[in-house]
């Protein structure tokens, strides 16, 4: 979750509860114009960034680096859950799904499938 706090009290983390919130960032407007940013993650999930805890940064980099740290940090989740399979070993196991279904299939059905039109002429 991405958490913008203009108030001058700290954050309570358990504000917003989940299983699945396993990091938080949080902005804090400063006086002078910059950015504090406060990182809470749990125990278990690994290091990402490039934003770490307690950074001081200006306004012209704010979004381009809560965008990027946020998507770090989705990634260092993600690939450390035991659940996780990465995106081309899916397709891989789909793509090898179809071939199996249609080996016996000729090119020109298979074709005809896609195309229906193309197979009247």
């Amino acid at each position: 979750n991405i958490i913008w706090t203009d108030n001058g009290r700290e954050y309570i983390i358990d504000t917003i509860y989940s299983h699945f919130n396993q990091v938080q960032i949080v902005i804090y407007p400063l006086n002078n114009g910059l950015y504090r940013i406060k990182i809470h993650k749990k125990p278990e999930v690994g290091n990402f960034g490039p934003l770490l805890n307690n950074m001081i940064i200006r306004e012209s980099l704010l979004s381009i680096l809560v965008r990027i740290t946020s998507l770090y940090a989705n990634r260092t989740v993600r690939y450390a859950a035991s659940v996780y399979t990465r995106p081309f070993v899916e397709r891989k196991k789909y793509l090898d799904e179809a071939i199996d279904k249609n080996s016996h299939r000729s090119h020109e059905s298979i074709l005809g499938a896609f195309f229906p039109y193309m197979a009247s002429k």
